[in-house]
């Protein structure tokens, strides 16, 4: 079974780690505040956003561009981590530059990306109900299928790279 990473035990964040753990998933959890992190039992809880990368599909599911570029961009960010052997999957709300940005960087090393925004709010999240609309290539969303159906139930592919975000900020 493949291992997961979140960065981002914030309300969805939480709700995702609840149904994956559910599902049987290993999971590896970051959490700025590490507190949110230690609350989520069977998780394994990691000291920087880089040692999420011991798992195979990482996920980010922070507040805003800056979290996000925090997470993934910094010292010991997702970044100085990932490798082509992983899959990156961004569910923040984020701008669209930023979205180009890290698809961008993930073609220049090889690595699997979605832009996967959700919706479903607090109560979506814990009952893994929640939408997600995605950017990306389709059969990177189908090797993580199993994943999204863990924590969702519906799932609308919006185009390329960026078209997820679009959606979300379109539906906002």
């Amino acid at each position: 079974m493949q291992t997961v990473g979140i960065a981002g035990i914030g309300t969805i964040g939480s709700g995702m780690c609840k149904n994956l753990l559910k599902h049987k998933f290993p999971l590896f959890v970051y959490n700025k505040t590490r507190a949110k992190a230690e609350a989520i039992p069977g998780a394994h809880v990691v000291n920087t956003p880089a040692e999420l990368c011991q798992a195979d599909i990482i996920i980010t599911c922070v507040s805003n561009d800056v979290a996000l570029r925090d997470v993934l961009f910094s010292e010991h960010g997702i970044f100085s981590a990932l490798t082509p052997k992983q899959v990156l999957i961004d569910c923040t709300t984020t701008s669209v530059p930023l979205t180009q940005e890290i698809a961008d960087r993930c073609k220049a090393k090889n690595i699997a990306f979605l832009d996967a925004p959700t919706t479903g709010s607090k109560s979506g999240a814990e009952s893994g109900t929640m939408l997600f609309m995605y950017g990306g290539d389709q059969a990177v969303f189908e090797q993580c299928r199993h994943i999204f159906e863990a924590i969702g139930k519906k799932f609308v592919h919006c185009g390329p790279h960026t078209y997820g975000q679009r959606m979300k900020i379109a539906l906002n």
